[in-house]
């Protein structure tokens, strides 16, 4: 126990819970809550999905797919856990990023219960140029 509370002395954070169990799919950036500009990087992390490009990996495969964020019956594909989001028509203020897990012929990923998999990240959009960093 004495370890536990330098630990949270020196960083400040509370100890990760590893015994939480992990999402199939989560956005973890940007975070529930942000401001974002027009651009901007979202990252996904997944469980027990590999991500590959639809585009050299047609086919189905186990444990392989890629993501989707999906904005007003667009989507742009993610084949990394990082992609990078330009929104260009939708108007500043709250909004809701939407990221789909799909199989590598751009159906949807579903879990064990026969539900798609997504993930959905409440965030306020800025009117911000996309030629800084955001």
């Amino acid at each position: 126990m004495p370890l536990l509370l330098v630990l949270l002395a020196c960083t400040g954070k509370e100890p990760v819970d590893d015994s939480a169990p992990l999402p199939l799919f989560a956005i973890v950036e940007p975070a529930e809550g942000s401001t974002v500009g027009r651009c901007f990087t979202a990252v996904a992390r997944t469980n027990g999905v590999t991500l590959v490009d639809p585009t050299t990996h047609p086919s189905n495969a186990d444990g392989e797919g890629h993501w989707h964020i999906l904005l007003d019956q667009r989507y742009f594909v993610c084949e990394a856990e990082a992609c990078d989001v330009r929104i260009e028509d939708v108007e500043p203020g709250p909004f809701t990023l939407v990221g789909q897990l799909v199989e590598n012929d751009y159906t949807p990923w579903l879990d064990e219960d026969g539900a798609e998999v997504k993930h959905e990240v409440p965030l306020t959009l800025t009117d911000g140029g996309c030629d800084t960093e955001t």
